[in-house]
């Protein structure tokens, strides 16, 4: 099945947090890069960035689960 770009991170910590999100929910995820982590640790101007990928019947699944992770589920109430 195709996989497709669900997520950009620009550090590692954010990187280990959205696979394990997405792996929480059951969604097996992967990295893509151009550029090496252990030889460009940073990101400028996208540089090293990294993007997640996914299955594409888990896409949008995974899109509305990085959202809530981001921006917090607005069907939840307020703590």
């Amino acid at each position: 099945m195709p996989e497709v770009p669900v997520h950009e991170c620009f550090s590692n910590a954010e990187i280990e947090v959205v696979l394990s999100v997405l792996e929480a929910h059951g969604i097996r995820a992967a990295t893509s890069s151009l550029a090496s982590r252990s030889v460009h640790p940073f990101t400028v101007d996208g540089m090293g960035k990294t993007t997640i990928i996914v299955d594409e019947a888990d896409a949008a699944r995974a899109r509305e689960l990085l959202k809530d992770w981001q921006y917090g589920d607005p069907d939840e109430p307020a703590e």
